[in-house]
């Protein structure tokens, strides 16, 4: 299989799969050996994002440089932040940055970090987040005796957790599988990998057009670009399930929130139909998976009221599943769509997926039972 960014991806151009950052420039190639960069990006949480610092202090790998990029914070966390450095002041294996910025979402913050970094390895960090004590020792352990690999992931688990099974995604899989996740899902929890500086400056910048769901783009690009990676399962990271003032979910709830998060499905979907190598372009499964994905993300997209962006992933949907078993539902919320509206046609459409699917439910039901 030949993993390179499809022939669709080289026509289009860079402005759409590389956009430029809000800072006009991206981070250089040189670097510092051996230096670990850990970047963690906050916003407003400055009762959490210590915690995630100390978990990189704590790290018995060094040297480490630590730069925390403040997203626009309104809260106290300059304060706190300060004192912190403060605190871990005098050694000159680990050093600390703290860079601030208009709020501008954590795309554009992991941005800033990666063009303010110098490390060989780039370690990325949300502020909710944690790392094991050994997590990066083992980690550039296994890439210094494998300078072949691009990335390196390990085992992500959820505080709190007793029974100590990682989170699905984080296991050992091949590139197409890990693909697969990307179409419905996030497959790499953003604690995990550890990068070379190199995979990074390549894949370009994150697509500061996302606000939520960021992750499954970036990491969709690389696997499309076909980096090598492998699987560190003894080095470990951790998430929280939520904090005290906004659950652990993509959006919560807040309408503005969901647009965002739906907004940022369909970059996602688009950018990687056009990233995926040409021969799974040609597969009907590929074909029919995302078309799938698209109409679901497009229906919601109408149901919040953009027409504009909904009714446009209705025909790339349409583009894309062409010769699939999926074109009579795109077909049927096309119809609806016209016959109703944009808003109206999605909840017909959203209406009867509900009705056929406790339909279908309740037939199963009665064959398990017989059986």
């Amino acid at each position: 299989m030949n993993f390179e960014l499809g022939s669709a991806a080289m026509e289009t151009g860079c402005h759409r799969f590389w956009p430029p950052t809000r800072h006009g420039c991206w981070m250089k190639e040189d670097f510092a050996a051996a230096l670990a960069t850990v970047i963690v990006t906050t916003f407003n949480r400055a009762d959490l994002v210590t915690k995630g610092m100390d978990s990189v202090w704590g790290q018995s790998y060094r040297p480490i440089e630590l730069i925390v990029v403040v997203d626009g914070a309104t809260d106290n966390t300059q304060d706190v932040l300060e004192r912190w450095r403060v605190a871990r002041g005098g050694d000159s294996q680990f050093t600390t940055r703290i860079v601030f910025q208009e709020n501008h979402g954590i795309s554009a913050a992991r941005n800033r970090g990666l063009i303010e970094s110098r490390g060989e390895f780039i370690q990325l960090l949300d502020d909710d987040d944690l790392l094991g004590p050994e997590k990066l020792a083992l980690q550039l352990k296994y890439m210094a005796a494998h300078p072949e690999c691009d990335m390196t992931y390990g085992a992500t688990f959820t505080i709190g957790d007793e029974s100590r099974v990682p989170n699905r995604s984080n296991q050992p899989v091949d590139r197409e599988t890990a693909l697969r996740y990307l179409v419905r899902t996030h497959f790499f929890n953003n604690n995990c990998p550890v990068f070379r500086r190199r995979t990074c400056h390549r894949a370009g910048p994150w697509h500061e057009g996302s606000l939520i769901a960021e992750d499954y783009e970036y990491y969709a690009r690389l696997l499309c670009l076909g980096i090598t990676f492998a699987y560190v399962p003894e080095a470990e990271g951790f998430i929280q399930p939520y904090d005290g003032n906004r659950k652990r979910s993509s959006y919560g709830g807040e309408p503005h929130r969901q647009h965002d998060f739906y907004r940022s499905r369909f970059i996602h979907l688009d950018c990687l139909w056009g990233y995926l190598p040409d021969d799974l372009r040609k597969q009907a499964s590929w074909r029919r998976a995302i078309s799938k994905e698209l109409l679901a993300v497009s229906k919601e997209l109408l149901l919040l009221g953009d027409a504009g962006l909904g009714k446009k992933g209705v025909g790339l949907s349409r583009e894309i599943g062409r010769g699939t078993s999926y074109m009579t539902l795109v077909r049927l919320m096309m119809t609806l769509v016209a016959v109703f509206g944009p808003q109206a046609g999605a909840r017909v459409f959203a209406t009867l997926q509900r009705r056929v699917g406790a339909i279908w439910r309740a037939i199963r039901g009665r064959k398990l039972t017989a059986v």
